[in-house]
């Protein structure tokens, strides 16, 4: 009797045990809900979660596909998809080629959530919605995704994820890889308002919107990575059309292409997205381009594009505070009536016409700018063709190279009013600053030009930048308080009379309110387009600098209250690269030195964290 007694628990533990064993794989087919605890499960046809029913699947499950099934997820239901960062879940092919339907969310519960989810080889052609959405298929549903991986799937349209009909899924912290569609390589939102952070999209291809196509859609785009996607018809990493006034922010755009326009981002068809504080390099086909659109862009880094920095055609909204160098053009327009502010504009090159800007069938205001370093053909700084700009106002254009003609501008069957700029170092045949031809008649006043000009106002003197070998074209000041410089510009207050500096300070106006010549005087910017950036509550990142660079860089912040910082470099992938500082400190200032040693050239992000709170700038590495 006792011997029984001891193997009766031991019998009970191995019929546990078989059971469990046995459990390990499941085979489901038609209606699906409960909670899938296995390693294994076999989908024999098509599997629904009923209306208003749910579906928990755990951590490390396996879901594969025996053939070209879906999986639908049906009025109210929920999934609850939630895997782990050890554990993900998988859904894929069951054998190599075969492909399924993907996940179909029609109208689901707002609770659905995939979370550390592998969605691999899913696949959707044909005609209508049904067949978009190669891993994904969002209907009228509000579904969170995180932290998945979507990887070789392809569609119709949206070969990753297609969302439509109101749909607003909130996508976050994905990876979106080797994806392909006809409109979206990775997602397609066709009147949907999706919100994309924080992922990654590589090497997807689509003909247009090779990472992203937006078709009549108010997307957030924020802090993305873009990497080698692919378009045919526009946008290698976004394409906008069709009315999509996106948000797209701090996002970075290296190496896209498109055999179109907008290797980075491509805007069409009345879609006034707002494109700012991000980083666009080394993109084929322009960085930005809009086409009967007018999106703002602004405080954008576009370097070493293919093609123009930025290209437009009927566009007439407002370029302002970017960056735009060592492209081929660095802006490139026709037609339309657009504004462009505080660009720094320098280093572009190309054997056509117009280094700095090529403007042509439009009327142009062109204010406040640093064009410097360019080369063309014709017009090194700005070529202006049937373009009768009624401002170039306020703008220092300096260092400009022209193989034949306008050093700094040329026009061609254009008659500009150009006031209060400089016009000094530009180099041309015959020295010329300024060229009309075909007609042209510039008016030229309150200018200090290279060689003379006639018009009222105007000087010959050498402007005295501070350190332009540097590329600090501000002006030196000697009476100005705290300014340096061993004299004072002739440039200071020989501007226009009846204009008026906006501020008076070392990086601003100089000397009395009297606007001075070039790009740091003001008084030329219309009241209401002046927005304010938001900074965090506690510490905000004042520069850095200088931004590209090529063997140090300093980063300067300023912390309203003693705190433990950290601040790292990142690399493109999200590889930590160095910890600059790790400690307490003290409330005010700080500078920090990054020192990029072996470091090779590319995009790198520094990341302050404070607290619970962080804030991040980009880095642009050249060597």
């Amino acid at each position: 009797m006792k011997r029984v007694s001891y193997l009766a628990p031991i019998l009970f533990a191995l019929t546990i045990m078989a059971s469990v064993s046995q459990a390990s794989h499941i085979q489901v087919c038609g209606d699906v809900s409960g909670v899938w605890n296995v390693d294994t499960v076999n989908v024999l046809c098509d599997i629904t979660i009923p209306p208003n029913d749910t579906l928990i699947i755990d951590p490390g499950t396996i879901v594969l596909f025996q053939a070209y099934y879906r999986f639908t997820v049906a009025g109210g239901a929920v999934l609850r998809a939630i895997g782990s960062e050890s554990a993900y879940i998988r859904f894929d092919e069951r054998f190599a080629g075969n492909g399924w339907h993907g996940i179909h969310l029609a109208n689901c519960s707002d609770s659905t959530r995939l979370e550390y989810c592998l969605i691999k080889h899913g696949s959707s052609f044909g005609e209508g919605d049904d067949f978009s959405g190669g891993g994904l298929n969002i209907l009228q549903s509000n579904p969170t995704i995180s932290n998945c991986i979507f990887d070789s799937c392809n569609a119709s349209n949206g070969g990753a994820i297609y969302g439509y009909n109101g749909s607003v899924p909130i996508i976050t912290n994905c990876t979106i890889r080797y994806c392909s569609g006809g409109l979206g390589g990775g997602i397609f939102a066709f009147n949907s308002n999706p919100v994309i952070k924080h992922c990654y999209f590589r090497q997807n291809n689509a003909g247009g919107g090779g990472a992203i196509n937006l078709t009549g859609s108010m997307a957030t785009v924020d802090s993305n990575i873009f990497v080698a996607n692919i378009s045919w018809q526009g946008g290698g990493g976004i394409k906008c059309e069709f009315g999509s006034d996106a948000m797209i922010r701090f996002n970075a755009f290296d190496s896209n292409s498109s055999g179109f326009a907008g290797g980075g981002i491509c805007c069409a068809s009345n879609s006034n997205a707002t494109i700012r504080e991000n980083t666009i390099i080394h993109n084929a086909a322009d960085g930005i381009n809009a086409q009967d659109c007018n999106p703002i862009i602004r405080l954008n880094q576009i370097s070493g594009n293919g093609g123009a920095g930025v290209s437009f055609t009927n566009y007439s909204g407002r370029i302002i505070d970017n960056v735009i160098e060592n492209n081929e053009y660095g802006i490139f327009g026709v037609g339309g009536a657009p504004l462009m502010i505080r660009n720094t504009i320098r280093g572009n090159t190309n054997t056509s016409d117009g280094g700095g800007m090529h403007l042509a069938d439009c009327n142009p205001k062109v204010k406040l700018n640093v064009i410097a370093l360019n080369s063309a053909n014709n017009g090194g700084g700005i070529y202006l063709e049937r373009a009768n700009a009624d401002s170039i106002y306020g703008n220092t254009i300096t260092g400009n190279t022209a193989s034949q003609y306008g050093g700094a501008i040329y026009c061609y069957s254009s008659n500009p009013t150009i006031q209060n700029c400089i016009l000094h170092g530009n180099i041309a045949q015959g020295m010329s600053q300024i060229h009309p031809a075909n007609g042209s008649s510039p008016i030229v006043r309150y200018c200090d030009v290279q060689g003379g000009w006639f018009g009222e106002g105007n000087i010959d003197l050498p402007p005295l930048f501070r350190n332009p070998g540097n590329n600090d074209y501000h002006l030196q000041s000697l009476t100005t308080p705290d300014c340096g410089g061993p004299s004072d510009s002739p440039c200071i207050d020989a501007g226009n009379p009846a204009m008026a500096d906006d501020s008076l300070a070392c990086d601003a106006g100089l000397g009395t309110q009297r606007s001075d010549m070039g790009a740091y005087g003001g008084g030329a910017i219309p009241t209401g387009i002046v927005e304010q950036v938001s900074t965090p509550e506690d510490y905000f990142l004042v520069t850095v600098y200088p931004n590209p660079f090529n063997s140090s860089s300093t980063i300067e912040f300023t912390l309203r209250e003693e705190a433990f910082a950290s601040i790292k470099i990142y690399d493109i992938l999200g590889a930590e690269i160095s910890v600059l500082v790790s400690r307490v400190l003290p409330v005010g200032r700080h500078e920090i030195q990054w020192y990029a040693g072996d470091t090779p050239s590319g995009l790198y992000f520094c990341r302050i964290f404070e607290n619970k709170r962080s804030i991040s700038a980009k880095l642009l590495l050249i060597k």
